[in-house]
C-alpha cells in the first residue's frame, strides 16, 4: 500500500525492512543506529547511524526535526 506521507512503494518498504533486519542481525546490541519510522503507516523509511555518520533512506517527520548522523 502506498502512503501519502512517506511515499514508499511496496518494493522500497521491503528493501528498507530487509536493511533493518540485516542491521539487527549484525549490530543488534549497538545503540549507535536506529530506524526511522513513518508516523502514518509504520513502515521503516530509513536508518541513521550516529557513530559512522550516515543516513540511508528518508525521514518523514519533516523539515525542522533534527536527525543527527
Amino acid at each position: 500500500m502506498w502512503c501519502p506521507d512517506c511515499q514508499l512503494t511496496p518494493a522500497a518498504a521491503d528493501l528498507m525492512q530487509r536493511a533493518v533486519d540485516d542491521m539487527q542481525r549484525t549490530r543488534g546490541l549497538d545503540d549507535a543506529w536506529r530506524p526511522l519510522i513513518c508516523g502514518r503507516c509504520g513502515e521503516v523509511t530509513g536508518i541513521v547511524d550516529d557513530r559512522e555518520k550516515w543516513v540511508f533512506g528518508t525521514d518523514t517527520r519533516g523539515a525542522g526535526v533534527p536527525v543527527s548522523a
